[in-house]
């Protein structure tokens, strides 16, 4: 649009060049303010703090790892029974 206003080129390019770091400074920003706001809410929330200072006990899900494990543990491996799965 630019270039077709002042059928410049180098006015045209400065413009977008200077449009697309506008762009991405304000995408970084976004993404920066949305990772500090999650990891505020996650450290509140695995406090366990409340706003009056209160501590009380919450579920802590199990890791990945963990959890992977236990789920594998009940898909039968090769050549064993179906009937051996430790899960039930």
């Amino acid at each position: 649009m630019v270039y077709f206003a002042s059928h410049w080129t180098h006015v045209a390019v400065v413009t977008t060049l200077a449009c697309s770091l506008l762009l991405q400074a304000g995408y970084l920003d976004t993404v920066l303010f949305l990772i500090w706001r999650s990891s505020r809410a996650r450290g509140t929330r695995h406090m366990g703090q409340h706003v009056n200072g209160s501590r009380e006990a919450r579920y802590q899900s199990p890791d990945s790892d963990q959890l992977r494990n236990e789920i594998f543990s009940c898909v039968p491996a090769y050549g064993r029974m179906p009937s051996m799965c430790c899960c039930g």
